[in-house]
């Protein structure tokens, strides 16, 4: 495997995403494994498997969250654009990314609305 193979995992990784294809994102994940060692992360080296095991008994153990996955609900978007989905997590870091900016969260607590709406949102970005 060469430098150019990994440019082009990375590739399907992230179209995989940003697309919301669960097979792609799957498929290259599996491909990252080797990867995964030879960079010396071994965190990801050693779940990595464990992950993919996982979500290959999905349809049999979660039928209905291997389908929303199928529908790509694995990601979120943030605008109306194509390919501007984006992973949970890293979408909460743009929404916390977002409440620091500016003022910060400390502005928004000046008016009523903008409280319920810290208040309703406080356990999904924290």
């Amino acid at each position: 495997m060469t430098v150019r193979d990994y440019l082009m995992i990375n590739r399907h990784f992230i179209r995989g995403q940003r697309v919301g294809d669960w097979p792609l994102t799957l498929n290259a994940c599996e491909d990252l494994c080797p990867w995964l060692f030879a960079f010396g992360h071994t965190n990801y080296a050693r779940w990595m498997p464990v992950f993919l095991k996982d979500m290959a008994t999905l349809p049999d153990t979660l039928p209905s969250v291997h389908e929303a996955f199928m529908e790509g609900k694995f990601v979120v978007q943030h605008g109306d654009k194509k390919f501007s989905l984006m992973a949970l997590d890293q979408s909460q870091e743009h929404s916390i990314k977002f409440l620091k900016e500016d003022s910060g969260s400390k502005g928004l607590y000046g008016q009523h609305e903008e409280k319920e709406i810290i208040k309703l949102s406080k356990p999904e970005v924290l």
